[in-house]
């Protein structure tokens, strides 16, 4: 009796990669998997072969970013930085005559403002609003977080 030596189909391997997230509390997805949270931003994920993508998301504040690993890339760090979608500010007045001015520029009582964040790292950016009458000045520093609108009111 001789046995037969047919060939067993073996599963490639999972490659391994260091995925690194910023901000922390996004969450990542492998193709169409399921999200998954990532508290510390430090996660370490497994692709099988071939090309995949991993999507990375935090829409409280930020733009969504898919990223394709090629189907030669053996593993190793995969960063993923989210940039910071803009927040805006809306001065309003009720004092007739008032003109104002946002970060040194000019601005419109009523009319919102795009404030872009400065960078990947900055979920706030810390803006001056002025109100100016005749004889008085009102400033306010005011910190307008990402994806969020900021009504600020002269306190004259």
């Amino acid at each position: 009796n001789r046995m037969d030596s047919g060939s067993v189909a073996r599963p490639e391997p999972k490659r391994s990669f260091n995925l690194r997230i910023s901000p922390k509390n996004s969450e990542y997805r492998i193709g169409d998997g399921p999200w998954t949270r990532s508290p510390t931003g430090l996660e370490r994920v497994e692709v099988g072969p071939g090309q995949q993508e991993i999507t990375v998301r935090k829409p409280d504040c930020c733009q969504e970013r898919s990223r394709t690993i090629s189907a030669d890339s053996t593993g190793g760090p995969l960063n993923m930085f989210l940039s910071f979608l803009p927040g805006s500010i809306t001065p309003q007045c009720s004092v007739p005559g008032v003109i104002v001015k946002i970060d040194k520029g000019p601005g419109t009582i009523g009319r919102e403002r795009a404030v872009v964040m400065d960078s990947v790292v900055g979920s706030e950016k810390v803006v001056v609003v002025e109100f100016l009458s005749a004889d008085k000045t009102d400033r306010q520093v005011v910190r307008v977080p990402a994806h969020k609108d900021i009504e600020v009111t002269c306190q004259f």
